[in-house]
């Protein structure tokens, strides 16, 4: 599972019924702002982002027929929508056809397996102050994160082992650990005012994070395997400030939102 951040998003969670797959991106966003300040940034941000010189390829591969007009207008920053990408064939980054999307969705286990490889390197780097950002993530059964402390008698460095052994693996800025990934967020940014991603690999019968809201828009790109989505339909804080996400560091998401109904609620393959 590939998580592309580019600006605010609505409450969800995800259950994974295996790990992740192939070409179903989903579009995961709130609706109207409860504040001046935030409102007023999200008009200069789309102001950038219409008169960006040229288009992302993967953008429009996500949004098949979709124009980009349309999906700015009446769904960026508006609400969910779920996207089968037409993405069924891979290019090279000269040929004048090249999708950096469909190298992502189809780059398979192999991809998964060199961009696990890449992240457990990060362990061995020399600790500077943005380390911390990009070290990997592993998330027990509990869905807790394990401290660095607890990782090195469990598992060293080796990122396969603690997947093995039933923990989700989360590769912050995985756009650092995989070139696709790295293409493809360069490619979106075409279109945006930045871009860049997470990866979250799951073990079956398991989820790595409850149900929360994050600060920005994102999009979600199933790479491999199947997963269970719920997208609920009220929207806790309209654009929230990273200390208003719900369901992170102690904030509870509010009982009217997961009893509520569900704007999304299907099985993605």
């Amino acid at each position: 599972l590939l998580v592309i951040y580019s600006s605010v998003s609505q409450c969800s969670s995800f259950s994974p019924t295996a790990s992740i797959h192939r070409s179903t991106t989903s579009r995961l966003m709130p609706m109207s702002s409860s504040t001046i300040d935030n409102q007023q940034a999200i008009k200069d941000e789309k102001a950038d982002v219409k008169t960006a010189p040229s288009s992302s390829r993967a953008l429009q591969s996500i949004l098949g027929e979709e124009t980009m007009d349309h999906f700015f207008e009446n769904v960026w920053q508006k609400s969910p929508r779920v996207y089968r990408s037409a993405a069924t064939t891979t290019k090279k980054e000269t040929d004048t056809e090249y999708d950096p999307l469909a190298n992502q969705v189809h780059m398979g286990l192999p991809g998964i397996t060199r961009a696990l490889d890449a992240a457990c390197q990060t362990f061995l780097e020399p600790p500077t102050p943005e380390w911390q950002n990009y070290l990997p993530l592993v998330m027990n059964r509990d869905k807790r994160s394990l401290a660095l402390n607890e990782l090195a008698p469990l598992y060293g460095n080796d990122l396969f082992a603690a997947y093995l052994d039933g923990c989700s693996v989360v590769l912050n800025h995985c756009d650092r650990h995989c070139p696709h990934t790295a293409s493809l967020c360069n490619d979106l940014q075409r279109s945006f005012p930045f871009a860049y991603a997470n990866a979250y690999l799951t073990p079956p019968n398991a989820q790595s994070v409850s149900a929360h809201a994050d600060d920005r828009d994102v999009f979600v790109v199933q790479v491999y395997g199947t997963k269970s989505w719920r997208v609920y339909e009220e929207v806790p804080v309209p654009y929230p400030y990273p200390r208003e996400q719900v369901g992170k560091n102690g904030r509870s998401v509010p009982v009217s939102v997961l009893e509520g109904g569900r704007a999304v609620n299907t099985e993605l393959r």
